[in-house]
C-alpha cells in the first residue's frame, strides 16, 4: 500500500533539512579549523614562535652553559632519588613501586660518594628536576695489559626526559661519564647493553658489539708515549 503523498513529502523535506544541516555543520567545523590554523600562522609570523611552541620548551628555558653546551655536572648522593626515578620511568620495562624507589635510592646514595663505586653525571632541568643522567658502576676484573689496574665499568643508566630529547643531553652526560671513568678512575674496559635504536650513539663513542653486549677499551696516554702510537695491547673481549 502506497504512503499518502503528504507523508512522502514530509519525509523528503525532513531528509533534505537533515542533509543540509549536516553539510552546514561540516562547513562550520572546517572553517573554524582553518581560522584557528590561520591565527596560529599569523602568531608565528608576528612573534617568531612555531605553531607547536605552546607544547614545546622554548630556547630560553633550555639549560645551556656559556659556550652553548648542556651544563653537565657530577652527581652527588642527593641525586640518588632523581637517578632512580629516571631509571624507573625511562629505562625499565615496568616502573618501580614507591617501596622500590626508596630501596634503590638508599642503595645508590652511598655508592655516589668518593668512596663508593658509582659515578654519575646529570643535566638539570629548569624546573629543578633531572633532564638527563648517565650512571656507571665500577667493578674489579682480573688485570691484563689492556687494563693493568683491573678496573672495569658498566654503564648502567643513560636516560633523558622526553621533552629534552634530541638536544645532545644523552651524549653530553655519557661523554662526561666515560671521560671521568677513564681519566680519573683509571677504568679502561667499558660495557653496556642497550636498545637497537640507541646503539648508533654508543658506536659513535667507540663501543663495539651488538646491543645485547657492547664494549670498549680506552687507553690513557702514557708519559713519554709517541703520539699516535698503538697501545700495548689490542685485546678485546669476545662477543
Amino acid at each position: 500500500m502506497r504512503s499518502p503523498p503528504r507523508r512522502r513529502l514530509s519525509r523528503l523535506v525532513y531528509g533534505t533539512i537533515h542533509a543540509g544541516a549536516a553539510r552546514l555543520l561540516h562547513r562550520l567545523r572546517w572553517s573554524t579549523d582553518r581560522r584557528r590554523l590561520r591565527l596560529l600562522r599569523l602568531r608565528e609570523r608576528l612573534v617568531g614562535l612555531p605553531v607547536n611552541a605552546a607544547s614545546a620548551p622554548t630556547a630560553a628555558a633550555e639549560p645551556r652553559d656559556a659556550a652553548g653546551r648542556p651544563p653537565v655536572r657530577a652527581a652527588t648522593p642527593a641525586d640518588a632519588e632523581g637517578i632512580t626515578r629516571m631509571r624507573s620511568a625511562y629505562v625499565l620495562s615496568a616502573p618501580f613501586t614507591e617501596d622500590w624507589v626508596r630501596q634503590c635510592t638508599d642503595e645508590l646514595a652511598p655508592r655516589l660518594t668518593p668512596e663508593g663505586a658509582a659515578r654519575a653525571f646529570v643535566v638539570d632541568a629548569p624546573d629543578g628536576t633531572m633532564a638527563a643522567c648517565a650512571l656507571g658502576l665500577i667493578h674489579p676484573v682480573l688485570p691484563a695489559p689492556a687494563y693493568p689496574r683491573g678496573r672495569a665499568a658498566r654503564v648502567q643508566i643513560v636516560a633523558t626526559q622526553p621533552e629534552f630529547r634530541r638536544r645532545g643531553y644523552a651524549r653530553a652526560v655519557l661523554s662526561a661519564l666515560l671521560d671521568h671513568l677513564g681519566d680519573v678512575e683509571d677504568v679502561t674496559l667499558f660495557e653496556l647493553h642497550t636498545s637497537p635504536e640507541a646503539a648508533p650513539l654508543y658506536r659513535e663513542l667507540g663501543f663495539s658489539g651488538s646491543p645485547a653486549l657492547m664494549w670498549m677499551t680506552r687507553h690513557r696516554e702514557r708519559a713519554g708515549a709517541v703520539a699516535g702510537a698503538q697501545p700495548d695491547s689490542t685485546w678485546m673481549p669476545p662477543q
